[in-house]
């Protein structure tokens, strides 16, 4: 090493009292200590002159900055600064205003700092936020620079990664206190095209997770509203948007709603969008774009599967390619096997609307999974399980043989005897997020566990199987891997050492003796064996000296701490020997990440498909014990599915529900306090029910349920009822219109709003839909809205043939459609009872008011009044008011019921007349 293996003491010494101190030692810096030379080569890229006009008012760390961001002009960057990352100007006073940290003036620029150990957390506030996140790195470190013969320049820096909302990969950022995200981020590219003369416009939609790998597209005819659009847009978890210089009018509306609707923090939207300057609209230059850059990269499956894609498709895939290559992430878009066609006839179609009204998997307050159908039946023990759960949720199946086999895992999984789903519950809880880092899956072992005699499903077997599969393919990368290490993240010891790093270790184990060796000199030449190394924050092999013994300190000896107590030095052999070590082990580290990034390419090249298995099916193993572990939740059953002629394939389905709960209230509620309701649609009862009943009746509540317990059935789930029937096929479609909202930025009011959602549930419902209608017509006038109200029900149950669940407290509008189709629409109100103990019958209760006392039980016939005083009553409006609303209500109530003059009489003849009036002789 260069050393003489047999070290000596300086002689010349200095005189210390016990009290006395050394000024001038105590203000030599220590880290000139660490920058003794020592051998070793110089650093692999050393840094280059800035390319930038030096300005002599700038600091060296400012002028660096200066340069970065000339070249990076749209990135906040945060610079490695030691132990720190810094942040300088606009960049400082942006990072300021999202991290809550001081902001202050420095040299030239304001600067404001966060702890290096912390970097990843404030990354992910800041791209949460919008901002693309530049992280510059010191390409050389203390040690390594001291050998270089640069010791008093700068340290060199270079932008070594990029970050966005949509580029950002989990598992590598978020330290153990930050909770993952349930659902990683998507990045999204769109390309239109000019709308055909039907108002149609063709769109290429691209969406990959570049946390998972995963890669949904399609290409699809949308209509102006862009419906089509939004649901896919709804479907996903959308952290980023890339658009191309040109985009149409309603397809740029449709993003800047999404992008209002997504909330915002530090006044910037929680959705990144970026419009690309690259220019992809010939098909051929799209091709060999991604052609080139795909060349010498491994396709899981053969290239022609980019000649299989539509034009628009193909061309949105170029965009992310180009988009994607400066973070290096561009090699996610080749892995073609993880391509997911959105549009498929396996699965129930759910729009975002449906989605968001039904509260599946986000809730309409704030966005996030709290009181959602999600949260209800979540009991993965994984986060790709829960990422596969959550897909099951918004992809209910529709091909009956898929139904049936994962009804029939969940159902074994519920019923089987002994440890088994506990014991296989117990291995998924140790498993890290293998979705989001394949190469941590070697810090958790999966030992075998016993499959019960009476598991015979085979999609659990054919799971279990492909764990066994990875776990023997495994076996030889495995074996190169000390697991203890990887289960402590320790990268300098995870891999079987090169002998390059065997070497360097053998070095330090001899710098090492040799210290040690010194301690003995030096406790030889002082005359005091008690002097001892101490290692104290995070310096290390400092010689402890007691101050009361008043020994004489050599004048080479730099103080490095201190107490009241002892002082601590090194002497000018231990700063070099440091020097050394430091030099030794950041050579160690450096080199094993070199390793441990050649070991994941080759792991990614080899086994990839084998991992890829693996972690699919580890994932479907725990969304379906979680839905065996809801299953088992008292007042659980699992339904009875019937099959239908499969020569009939327009035929209705019918659903019967008996002693059915809300599946998320019934938690938060409790079974005591739930009531419980039954309801039948579909032969032999009716397709369509108008629901009545006085305000805060349950009406919502009951047909929400409803459509709730139909996604856990074809999602594979028991359901909460007594008993559970769907007979013939099943649903391909749940559309929804319930409650109120509007959307100023896009310029529609309520009504609006509401009209539109009716148009596409009208455009998308088939006789195998169910289509959920809350109040419609509601946000106009009194005549508008009834007679669209009657023209959307006439056309439901007359054109369409669908199940439907139509609110309303309309009592005219219930009774005819009931005379008009008396076997296609039954009338069904939800039932209370008045103060003075007398029953909601449907007829009209005193005039006094009334007082209501909520039911909640669905039982036949029309409730003729809403009792909406009364729920005036209970919000603590003023009792002047309210009996001032009474009075009118009975005047016009009068007025229509009573004798009235013959103009009146002749309006009621007249109403009455609409009622049964056919359409179809107009």
């Amino acid at each position: 090493m260069g050393s003489d293996p047999s070290p000596t003491v300086s002689r010349h010494f200095r005189t210390k009292s016990p009290r006395s101190t050394d000024r001038t030692a105590a203000k030599r810096s220590r880290h000139e200590v660490a920058l003794v030379a020592a051998p070793g080569p110089a650093p692999a890229t050393p840094p280059g002159p800035s390319t930038a006009k030096r300005n002599p008012a700038f600091t060296p760390l400012e002028e660096q900055y200066e340069t970065l961001k000339a070249q990076h002009p749209t990135t906040l960057l945060a610079l490695e600064v030691g132990y720190k990352y810094r942040f300088f100007g606009p960049d400082a006073e942006a990072a300021a205003e999202v991290l809550s940290i001081q902001c202050s003036p420095g040299h030239n620029l304001s600067t404001a700092s966060v702890p290096g150990h912390r970097i990843h957390v404030h990354i992910r506030r800041l791209v949460d936020a919008g901002y693309r996140v530049g992280l510059v790195r010191q390409t050389e470190t203390a040690a390594l620079k001291a050998v270089s013969g640069r010791r008093r320049a700068p340290f060199g820096r270079a932008l070594s990664e990029v970050y966005t909302r949509g580029t950002l990969i989990e598992s590598l950022l978020v330290s153990t206190d930050t909770a993952p995200e349930p659902e990683p981020p998507y990045l999204v590219c769109l390309v239109d095209s000019t709308p055909t003369r039907t108002g149609r416009t063709e769109i290429g939609f691209l969406a990959v997770c570049v946390s998972t790998g995963s890669v949904v597209y399609d290409n699809f005819a949308d209509d102006a509203a862009r419906t089509a659009l939004q649901t896919r847009l709804g479907h996903l978890s959308i952290g980023e948007i890339v658009l191309p210089r040109t985009i149409s009018v309603p397809t740029q509306r449709t993003v800047d709603g999404l992008l209002r609707s997504c909330g915002s923090r530090a006044g910037r939207s929680m959705i990144r969008c970026e419009r690309l300057t690259t220019d992809f609209t010939d098909y051929t230059a799209a091709l060999a774009f991604i052609t080139a850059h795909g060349a010498g990269r491994t396709a899981t499956t053969s290239p022609t599967f980019l000649f299989r894609l539509p034009p628009a498709t193909l061309r949105a895939l170029a965009y992310l390619v180009a988009y994607l290559i400066d973070f290096g992430l561009q090699g996610s878009l080749y892995r073609f096997d993880r391509f997911v066609a959105y549009q498929s006839e396996f699965y129930m179609a759910l729009d975002a609307e449906t989605l968001r009204q039904l509260e599946v998997v986000a809730n309409q307050s704030d966005g996030t999974t709290a009181g959602t159908l999600l949260v209800r039946i979540d009991y993965t023990r994984t986060p790709m399980g829960r990422r596969c759960l959550r897909h099951w949720l918004q992809r209910p199946l529709v091909h009956r043989a898929r139904l049936e086999e994962r009804r029939t895992a969940v159902h074994q999984l519920s019923e089987c005897t002994g440890s088994f789903l506990d014991d296989l519950r117990t291995i998924l809880v140790n498993c890290p997020d293998l979705d989001r880092g394949l190469a941590r899956i070697f810090s958790a072992q999966i030992p075998a566990i016993v499959l019960p005699s009476n598991i015979t499903s085979p999609l659990i077997q054919a799971a279990l199987a492909s764990v066994r599969r990875a776990r023997d393919s495994l076996q030889e990368p495995l074996g190169t891997v000390d697991l203890s290490a990887a289960a402590r993240d320790d990268l300098d010891h995870m891999l079987r050492e090169s002998p390059q790093i065997a070497q360097w270790r053998q070095n330090i184990r001899s710098l090492e003796a040799e210290l040690w060796a010194h301690l003995d000199a030096v406790r030889l030449s002082l005359k005091y064996p008690e002097v001892h190394y101490a290692h104290v924050n995070g310096t290390r092999y400092q010689l402890e000296i007691p101050k009361e013994t008043g020994l004489p300190v050599p004048l080479t000896w730099v103080k490095v701490s201190g107490t009241r107590q002892v002082d601590r030095y090194h002497s000018p052999y231990i700063a070099e020997r440091l020097a050394e070590l430091d030099w030794l082990e950041e050579s160690i580290t450096g080199e094993a990440r070199v390793d441990y990034v050649g070991y994941l390419r080759t792991l990614g090249g080899d086994y990839y498909e084998v991992l890829q298995g693996f972690v699919r099916q580890l994932a479907s193993l725990d969304a379906l014990a979680a839905l065996a572990v809801a299953g088992r939740q008292p007042g659980y059953v699992r339904a009875v599915l019937s099959a239908t002629d499969a020569d009939d394939a327009m035929v209705s389905p019918a659903l019967e529900f008996s002693g059915l709960h809300h599946p998320i209230l019934y938690q938060a509620l409790g079974s005591g306090s739930y009531v419980a309701n039954s309801l039948a649609l579909g032969k032999p009862n009716p397709r369509a029910v108008v629901l009545t009943g006085p305000n805060m009746g349950g009406k919502s509540c009951l047909i929400k349920a409803v459509a709730l317990l139909c996604i856990l059935v074809q999602a594979g789930s028991h359901v909460p009822c007594t008993a559970a029937r769907m007979a013939g096929p099943l649903l391909d479609a749940i559309f929804t219109r319930i409650g109120a909202r509007d959307d100023p930025g896009a310029g529609e009011s309520t009504f609006a709003l509401e009209m539109r959602e009716t148009s596409t549930l009208l455009h998308g419902a088939t006789p195998r839909s169910l289509v959920l209608l809350d109040e419609l017509g509601r946000g106009t006038g009194t005549w508008d809205g009834r007679a669209i109200a009657r023209a959307v029900l006439d056309h439901l149950v007359d054109e369409v043939g669908c199940l439907c669940l139509f609110v309303t407290h309309d009592a005219d509008l219930a009774r005819s459609a009931r005379r008009r189709y008396p076997a296609a629409v039954g009338n069904v109100y939800m039932d209370y009872r008045l103060v003075d103990g007398s029953e909601g019958s449907g007829e009209p209760a005193g005039t006094g008011p009334a007082e209501v006392v909520f039911l909640y039980r669905a039982v036949p016939g029309v409730c003729e009044r809403s009792y909406g005083l009364g729920v005036a009553r209970m919000a603590l409006l003023p009792p002047e008011l309210i009996e001032r609303a009474r009075t009118i209500a009975q005047n016009h109530r009068a007025a229509i019921d009573g004798p009235g003059p013959p103009v009146v009489a002749e309006f009621r003849c007249l109403l009455r007349s609409c009622e049964t009036v056919d359409d179809t002789n107009v």
